[in-house]
């Protein structure tokens, strides 16, 4: 089901000219998909994009981020994605449903990073560079990882957004 909604998700060519813009489109259309399927955001939040349409969203989104900044080992796409499928649930009803589904994925001897890991190379280059970090359970440092970027957006932002007064 999550799937079939994720093919409604637009994601154009990277362009690094325009790789702001063509990010915030993907998760502008992200959320969109979402508030359009009442319902859906809690089974995104459940679930380990492993889908074609779901994997196909994360790559393009990955490749976007690369094309333009993010070129270290973390991406930003798992911080982003978070932003459209986090509910007005606190964060730690959204952090147990997702740890409960990998749970249920490694009882049946798949984890993420075994899925991410598996895929074809020639059609997920970017999920693939960044299997390891996407799926590592250090929480700390996915925590201090985003609140770098979220630290640096303001940063970056307050440097050159409009002028307060």
């Amino acid at each position: 089901m999550l799937d079939r909604v994720a093919a409604a998700i637009e994601v154009p060519e990277p362009d690094p000219d325009n790789w702001m813009e063509q990010a915030k489109h993907v998760v502008g259309s992200i959320r969109a998909v979402l508030v359009s399927k009442p319902g859906i955001a809690a089974v995104a939040v459940a679930q380990i994009p492993i889908g074609p349409q779901a994997l196909r969203v994360s790559e393009g989104l990955i490749a976007i981020l690369r094309a333009g900044a993010c070129r270290t080992r973390w991406s930003a796409s798992p911080s982003i994605s978070c932003r459209c499928t986090r509910r007005r649930s606190p964060l730690k009803s959204w952090s147990a449903k997702r740890t409960a589904r990998r749970r249920r994925l490694c009882r049946g001897g798949r984890t993420a990073g075994g899925v991410f890991s598996s895929l074809p190379a020639d059609r997920f280059p970017n999920i693939l560079s960044l299997a390891g970090p996407m799926t590592a359970d250090d929480r700390e440092e996915r925590f201090e990882f985003g609140l770098d970027i979220l630290v640096g957006g303001l940063a970056a932002y307050g440097r050159t957004g409009p002028d307060p007064d």
